[in-house]
């Protein structure tokens, strides 16, 4: 599910707002994308399940064309979505909603999930994976904090 915005989020910010400003990319043919991710919210679903929104900003100097996203973590996990002609102009964001397999006792911190974004951008495909940890709040529902955000052209080996 994906809702859109055009209103912008500044960037540069430091790991204290909760976002992390360190990227590790392939520059041979150009910047990477420059993408901010951020939990907006979560709210219950069934049978473990949880619907859990992030906030997902263009704060590159490109169109970003967003392809597919999914979160792969065996304890906090959702199937992979496609995107077809979803393109978020620089300063641009969208929010991203999976429905998220997530049953943790309160308290539980659940480290090194992933949101995993397939994009294109500046006439190449990149992997956006942004690394965050997942707490169980007092009722269950999962708050997520990132961590980190990497990219890397698919297709590029060290």
């Amino acid at each position: 599910m994906l809702k859109r915005s055009a209103s912008a989020t500044p960037h540069g910010l430091t790991e204290g707002d909760g976002l992390a400003t360190e990227r590790a990319f392939d520059d041979t043919d150009g910047p990477p994308p420059a993408i901010e991710v951020r939990q907006e919210g979560a709210a219950a679903g069934e049978g473990g399940t949880w619907q859990v929104a992030f906030d997902l900003t263009n704060g590159g100097q490109a169109p970003l064309h967003l392809l597919a996203a999914w979160l792969p973590h065996v304890r906090f996990r959702s199937d992979e979505q496609s995107f077809d002609g979803v393109v978020l102009s620089p300063g641009e964001r969208t929010t991203l909603v999976f429905q998220a397999a997530f049953e943790e006792p309160t308290g539980t911190e659940v480290e090194n999930c992933f949101v995993i974004l397939r994009v294109a951008y500046a006439g190449g495909t990149w992997r956006v994976l942004a690394r965050f940890r997942v707490r169980s709040g007092a009722g269950g529902e999962p708050a997520v904090t990132t961590e980190l955000i990497t990219a890397h052209r698919v297709g590029f080996s060290a």
